[in-house]
């Protein structure tokens, strides 16, 4: 038995002995005061910023955020960067065979040739509707398309449209799986219907759920104790929670922005208009006058609001000269200004409007020179903001394609299932979904990586030649490695071990050439003991 074999076997002798002489502690054990007290302490309070909301008014909410020009720009750009696509053609979607199916055997040029067959067919169905369904992903956690197989053709047809919007479809799921729909569909005549619809007519791209969003479930009450059944086939298919939603931690400070740029705005408005006080001496006047003079003037002014008015909208009055007459009484009735009633004193500031925005696109992984702000910019696009925040964006897009391509190895499924009457298994598919990533943000840091690596490879090769060169002693070779160039002590033990080895190889080489001993005896010396400290 090689020392491997025989170093494991003692770890299990030994690991069967310690469970032998101690019994494990298990749920019996455990005092049944903790399970009184449990169903009290677990969980969370529900705060203000715990708020349970039903599922209307989440995605109500999402809806006005989508709304909004820069959360707009960020969602697009996200899922561009995710997705990518070819510079020419606009392609996103790319079915290739599988690397299973790359050989030479009859099983493999059958898998390859109907995989290469039905390619472009299926690219072209689903490049006209996955960006719309990763859009609808991550605005509102689940993105849907409907799709349209018939036996012996496979899948004819896609939509993804309004008619999918995920605020009107209800998923149902067992255990985590989906197992059908229920759709909101709505006539012109306001009339309201719930179609169900299947797995097969249906398919979902569900977002990871990331972080639990408090909610209003009905399934808390109907079946409370979900976990405790192990059979799946007695779990209870429950209406699936929203969540997923990359809104859902941007929501506190855009409605936060929203807010205060709307007084920003409503203040700004404010300001330009020019509201003066006056004062108006009638003390000549008889009562009845004063009372017809008053109400004139109070007309009048009304009369000149309307008319600005009118003129801001681009209406005649811009064009006209106005004229307002007041009959006096002598000299006593005047009308004195005391000034304008709505001028500020101290500018207004976006500091505070900004900061909101900057956490919430910040929550996105993106920076506000992408999306519009371009007086924040950094150096460029591609080496300043956006070569800082593609390592974020990157991070979000790996979420993406993973929601994605499981959505997309479903079509394919059906697809040849419904068109051969052949249903490939998950782990073994005939196919393999890709991106073309040369433009996104994933592959653009995976090229930095590349590049980097092979910089520090190429400077690392450079010292070492230097120090084989200097002929220094193994121990200084060390020294130089580890202390130095800060290479872990391990690999550099390694290297100094090389390069005492090729210095003996050279020297060897060279008494052989002055008539000393043959090379192949310091040769062996060497790998001799070399087989000696292995």
């Amino acid at each position: 038995m090689s020392k491997v074999g025989r170093f494991l076997s003692n770890i299990w002798q030994e690991r069967q002995l310690n469970q032998s002489m101690n019994e494990s502690a298990g749920l019996k054990d455990i005092n049944a005061a903790y399970a009184g007290l449990e169903p009290y302490s677990l969980g969370t309070y529900e705060t203000e910023g715990l708020k349970r909301r039903d599922r209307k008014s989440i995605y109500t909410a999402y809806k006005v955020m989508m709304q909004d020009p820069t959360i707009h720009a960020a969602l697009n750009l996200l899922v561009a960067a995710a997705l990518g696509g070819h510079e020419s053609r606009g392609e996103i979607v790319f079915i290739n065979p599988s690397d299973e199916v790359t050989g030479e055997g009859k099983r493999a040029n059958e898998l390859r040739n109907m995989v290469m067959k039905e390619a472009p067919y299926l690219q072209s169905l689903l490049n006209k509707n996955v960006f719309t369904l990763c859009r609808n992903a991550i605005g509102h956690g689940d993105g849907y398309m409907r799709v349209y197989p018939k036996s012996g053709v496979g899948i004819s047809h896609v939509i993804c449209n309004e008619q999918l919007d995920p605020p009107l479809i209800q998923a149902y799921e067992r255990a985590g799986r989906t197992v059908g729909f229920h759709v909101l569909e709505i006539n012109n005549m306001e009339i309201r219907k719930i179609s169900e619809l299947s797995t097969h007519q249906i398919l979902r791209m569900k977002m990871q759920r990331t972080q639990p969003l408090p909610q209003f479930r009905m399934d808390n009450i109907l079946t409370p104790q979900l976990l405790q059944e192990d059979d799946l086939d007695k779990v209870g298919v429950i209406p699936s929670p929203v969540g997923g939603s990359f809104l859902q931690a941007v929501e506190e400070p855009w409605t936060s922005w929203a807010l205060n740029f709307t007084a920003l705005n409503t203040q700004q408005i404010a300001d330009s208009v020019n509201h003066q006080l006056l004062t108006l001496d009638m003390s000549g006047m008889p009562e009845d006058s004063r009372r017809v003079y008053k109400k004139g003037l109070q007309e009048t002014i009304q009369k000149q609001q309307e008319k600005t008015r009118k003129a801001l909208q681009g209406g005649k009055e811009i064009y006209e000269t106005h004229y307002t007459l007041f009959p006096v009484y002598g000299e006593k009735q005047l009308l004195s200004p005391l000034g304008n009633f709505t001028q500020r004193t101290a500018p207004m500031s976006l500091d505070l409007v900004m900061t909101h925005l900057k956490r919430g696109i910040g929550a996105l992984g993106l920076d506000l020179s992408l999306v519009g702000w371009m007086e924040l910019i950094s150096g460029g696009l591609g080496d300043g903001g956006a070569f800082h925040t593609s390592a974020q964006v990157a991070t979000l897009s790996v979420l993406i394609r993973q929601a994605l391509t499981e959505t997309l190895n479903q079509f394919c499924i059906m697809h040849f299932a419904y068109k051969y009457g052949v249903i490939y298994d998950e782990k073994n598919l005939p196919f393999k979904i890709e991106f073309y990533s040369d433009i996104s943000a994933a592959a653009t840091e995976a090229l930095n990586n590349k590049n980097t690596r092979a910089n520090t490879a190429t400077l690392t090769a450079s010292a070492i030649q230097i120090i084989k060169d200097l002929g220094m002693c193994k121990d200084a070779n060390m020294y130089f490695l580890d202390e130095l160039m800060g290479i872990d002590q391990i690999k550099a033990q390694t290297i100094a071990d090389s390069i005492d080895k090729a210095q003996k190889k050279a020297e060897a080489a060279q008494r052989e050439e002055a008539g000393g001993v043959p090379a192949h005896h310091g040769q062996q010396e060497g790998e001799n003991n070399d087989d000696e400290g292995i």
